[in-house]
């Protein structure tokens, strides 16, 4: 996975389902995606 500089990747999880959590990506200020957590760590 390449890094690249001011990217963000968030997860969050809810107890009730546990196999599906939402996934945001950020870049600097900016929102870029936002998807189940599989989009925002695959990408890379």
């Amino acid at each position: 996975m390449k890094t690249i500089p001011g990217i963000i990747e968030g997860e969050f999880g809810c107890e009730l389902d546990e196999e599906h959590s939402l996934g945001i990506m950020t870049h600097l200020d900016r929102i870029v995606e936002i998807g189940g957590v599989d989009m925002s760590f695959l990408r890379g």
